[in-house]
């Protein structure tokens, strides 16, 4: 999660945030909020599909396209969303594809 040290969470609900005209200019902290909300959404829909970016998109109901431009816009790889433990269960040995590149047959 982003810190946005402008932004104060005390005496709120939980979820719940208290801005005023204090913390700054609207457009300063509305671009924050939503960077924020963006880049949160992104890695829970990317983590919950383990890495595979057109799961995440149509989980969020967003089409891969829009998806991927999103992660771009905020800098995101699916791989670097998963975390070290996630990565490290993606990085298995998967069978050579038969075909073009693959373990030639009958030689």
């Amino acid at each position: 999660m982003l810190p946005l040290p402008h932004v104060k969470k005390q005496d709120a609900a939980p979820g719940v945030l208290r801005i005023s005209v204090a913390d700054g200019p609207f457009k300063k902290l509305n671009d924050d909020l939503v960077r924020e909300f963006e880049t949160t959404y992104l890695v829970d829909a990317l983590r919950r599909s383990n890495g595979n970016i057109a799961h995440a998109a149509a989980a969020s109901g967003k089409p891969r396209r829009v998806f991927f431009e999103l992660m771009r816009k905020h800098g995101l790889k699916a791989p670097e969303c998963l975390g070290e433990e996630a990565a490290g269960l993606r990085s298995v040995d998967l069978p050579a594809k038969e075909g073009r590149g693959g373990p030639s047959q009958g030689l």
